[in-house]
């Protein structure tokens, strides 16, 4: 089957989030629904992607990070619509995930796997405290501690020049890592915990944001500034922008800006609105028209700037540079909107 046809169930989660939070249930469902009665993989985990047209497994790996969000879209799902049907399928994964936890808390990358990803356990916190938000359960709360606990000694550094490794003993620059401490963590816990959101987000414009000549559509181009997916200086490719990456950022701004607003620093809170604005302005000249069978000439973002470049974390960028990203489409959707895939809208940030 073609490329096309596979569905990615990290990028199914947030399309899941964008139809609920859109006033759209009905189509949420169609999503949740189809996760209910998916193939199960390697020990009871989802697949990574499925077959679109057939539901058939494509790609037989299980990794916690996309489990995980489907279980964080079934939440947000119950929380939007009071509509709990899916509250079983969050349960079940959290059961699964149980299975890849290390003895400190550490959510692994998989069944069978040894390496710890700091994106997945920034996914793993968030889910905890969700479900534990929405059952009142305390074995829910006590993971999200442990959670963070590990997160506190293996991903957040206090000294050193990374603030927060990519994974376990791996100090690679990772800008999601950044994005998405601050959205799933949140600023608060963050400083209670012996980190400064305000270095984490510093770090990240200094070292991870990008300026790059992009081609809107053939002959027409413009300067458009967004965030990398790594340190690009330590890549020949030279900057490329992530729009998925570009999205988390920007609702990592309108968090810090929310924060700084009840802590009373306007200043900082304006600095924060100001990143926010630009990035958003920028992010908008990214903006092409679907190429795709569904949905031609509609609003949609590309996966990254440049066609076919390494990210800097062992996979490159689609090679076809006019194709929309279902990702980067729906997590700028959810950040426009003000909306924390990793938080109900009632937690505070």
């Amino acid at each position: 089957q073609e490329a096309q046809d596979h569905a990615f169930s990290y990028d199914q989660a947030l399309a899941a989030m964008v139809f609920a939070f859109s006033g759209d249930p009905a189509r949420a469902r169609r999503i949740l629904d189809f996760y209910l009665r998916a193939p199960r993989i390697e020990a009871g985990a989802l697949a990574n992607a499925y077959y679109a047209s057939t539901g058939d497994v494509s790609e037989y790996i299980g990794h916690a990070g996309p489990n995980i969000w489907i279980g964080l879209a079934a939440l947000q799902y119950a929380a939007v619509t009071r509509d709990d049907r899916y509250l079983g399928l969050a349960r079940g994964i959290g059961d699964w995930l149980a299975t890849v936890t290390d003895a400190e808390g550490g959510v692994r990358g998989g069944a069978g796997l040894t390496w710890y990803s700091t994106e997945h356990n920034l996914d793993a916190y968030a889910f905890y405290e969700m479900l534990y938000a929405l059952t009142q359960e305390e074995p829910y709360r006590a993971r999200a501690a442990q959670t963070l606990a590990w997160l506190g000694r293996h991903a957040f550094t206090k000294i050193g020049a990374v603030p927060v490794n990519r994974g376990k003993g791996d100090a690679t620059i990772a800008t999601d890592t950044f994005a998405w401490s601050i959205t799933a963590v949140g600023p608060q816990t963050l400083k209670e915990n012996g980190m400064d959101p305000d270095e984490i987000m510093d770090f990240a414009v200094e070292n991870c944001r990008v300026t790059v000549d992009y081609e809107q559509s053939p002959g027409q181009r413009a300067t458009v500034s967004g965030f990398d997916f790594a340190l690009y200086r330590n890549l020949a490719r030279g900057g490329v922008i992530s729009c998925e990456w570009t999205a988390q950022m920007i609702l990592a701004f309108k968090i810090m800006e929310a924060y700084h607003a009840r802590e009373g620093d306007e200043e900082r809170a304006r600095g924060y609105s100001q990143l926010a604005s630009e990035t958003i302005s920028d992010l908008s000249k990214m903006i092409i028209a679907s190429l795709s069978p569904v949905g031609q000439g509609a609003f949609c973002l590309p996966y990254a700037s440049h066609a076919f470049a390494d990210t800097g974390h062992g996979w490159r960028t689609p090679k076809g540079d006019r194709t929309g990203s279902v990702a980067a489409t729906a997590y700028a959707i959810l950040a426009l909107r003000d909306v924390n895939p990793l938080r109900f809208a009632e937690q505070a940030p």
